[in-house]
């Protein structure tokens, strides 16, 4: 028995050091310096994650400021913001998404999760697509109103490229429209944003109550494969 917790040790170990070794390659090509790269406070977690921190040289060989980055799905993230650290830098990532996002993950995704998960893949779909037309995301302001294919009749043409080809927008579990904010800055290819505000309509809450955001949704599917 003693012998064999030692060896399943033994090869948690030799798991972690080889996933810390991927990450650290796939960091260097992504950097891509002539110079070598440290690290720090390198550490792994469950789901093939690994966090820490690397120093990189400019074009003239001087250090920068030590960065933070996060190795996942064999990709790597270097500008992580807080809340991914908070989740994916982890052992319990259910329990920290329970604890700060309200999420309910004790179980399998209910159903007004999966058709908030359908919605945003249907609505994430229609703003790339008219972002390929227009070189630009709806304003907050405007909504998701432009999405539609109707939307040209209701405006001034001449201040549409193009109008969005959806017959009708999605509904959240709770016949509600989806919240969307924009980008805050134009020219910028920044990600909108899509969320609702679970089944009381009020922010915060827990369980069915919880927020629900589209970026949301890395974190779940994250817990998901574990």
């Amino acid at each position: 028995m003693k012998l064999t917790l030692i060896l399943i040790m033994f090869s948690l170990l030799i798991g972690c050091v080889g996933q810390i070794q991927l990450a650290n390659k796939a960091l260097e090509q992504s950097v891509n310096s002539d110079y070598p790269i440290a690290f720090r406070n390198l550490a792994s977690y469950r789901g093939n994650v690994v966090c820490g921190e690397f120093q990189a040289e400019d074009r003239w060989g001087v250090k920068t400021a030590f960065r933070s980055f996060i190795f996942r799905d064999e990709l790597i993230d270097m500008r992580p913001i807080k809340l991914d650290h908070k989740v994916f830098c982890t052992n319990d990532t259910a329990a920290v998404v329970s604890e700060l996002l309200g999420i309910d993950t004790s179980e399998d995704p209910m159903p007004s999760e999966q058709k908030i998960r359908e919605d945003f893949r249907i609505l994430s779909a229609a703003l790339e697509s008219y972002y390929q037309d227009n070189a630009k995301y709806p304003k907050s302001q405007e909504g998701l109103a432009p999405l539609l294919a109707s939307y040209a009749q209701h405006i001034n043409a001449s201040s549409l490229l193009s109008s969005g080809d959806l017959e009708k927008l999605p509904l959240d579990p709770w016949q509600r429209p989806y919240l969307y904010e924009g980008p805050v800055f134009a020219g910028v290819k920044a990600t909108p944003l899509l969320s609702t505000l679970g089944a009381d309509g009020v922010a915060g809450g827990k369980g069915e109550n919880a927020d629900i955001k589209d970026v949301y949704m890395k974190y779940l599917d994250h817990i998901a494969k574990m």
